[in-house]
């Protein structure tokens, strides 16, 4: 009647890449070194069970129908729109999506909280993604672009901007202040824990994680070979 959480699968839910992503880095796995650009996906972490390896097999077994903890399948709708329509209890999304969500629904009861951390673990992070601004090279108003920008991340702006798209601003000064909107509180409160890796062609990266994912919903690959193969073909985008 109901689904628990929208988990296991690609085309219905919205952020795979970033669920999975999540619980490797939680686990101490970076995906892929900011530094030095080397992928890191499937090696060890000092557990029994490779980090990305471990996320994945938790990933998959929402959409196993063998699995106590069964709770999605292809043919429900998209993550977004189930819980928007109430028929799922908890959605994992970016704190931004909070006003949409509003809209979709204005009669929806729910609310914004952390990110659940692995039991267990010393690390407590969440995923992010950054925005940020910039100037086009053969821009012909590279002044009037720079007094826009200038204009955009002061303090006055960026408070505003938060406000309306339910996003935390790149200020310590602001984010350190106590909000009277207690969603974007806990929001400011958990963007100073956010973790991404470099994505560099966050197309194709989407493409490898889909296929690593429909590879074991499909029971063409087991975990190990399917988190294998991914890291193989994350290393060769890389490396070009």
């Amino acid at each position: 009647l109901q689904s628990g959480a929208a988990l296991g699968l690609d085309a219905n839910v919205p952020h795979f890449k970033e669920i999975i992503s999540l619980l490797a880095m939680q686990a101490g796995n970076p995906i892929v070194d900011k530094n030095s650009l080397r992928v890191f996906f499937a090696e060890e972490s000092g557990e029994s069970l490779r980090p990305a390896e471990g996320a994945l097999r938790f990933f998959a077994e929402f959409s196993n129908p063998r699995r106590a903890s069964y709770a999605w399948s292809p043919a429900r709708p998209g993550a977004f729109e189930a819980f928007a329509g109430e028929t799922l209890a908890t959605y994992f999304g970016l704190a931004s999506e909070f006003s949409g969500l509003r809209a979709r629904n204005p009669h929806l009861n729910f609310d914004i909280a952390p990110v659940p951390q692995i039991r267990g673990e010393n690390t407590s992070l969440t995923y992010g993604k950054f925005l940020a601004v910039g100037i086009s090279h053969p821009s012909p108003f590279p002044q009037a672009a720079y007094t826009v920008m200038r204009f955009l991340i002061s303090p006055a702006q960026l408070k505003r901007i938060s406000e309306n798209l339910s996003l935390a601003p790149a200020r310590r000064d602001l984010i350190s202040e106590k909000s009277e909107n207690p969603v974007l509180e806990i929001i400011f409160r958990e963007s100073v824990k956010a973790r991404l890796w470099p994505d560099i062609d966050p197309g194709k990266t989407s493409e490898i994680f889909s296929d690593m994912i429909r590879s074991v919903y499909s029971g063409r690959k087991g975990t190990t070979d399917a988190v294998r193969d991914a890291q193989l073909q994350l290393e060769a985008l890389y490396s070009r």
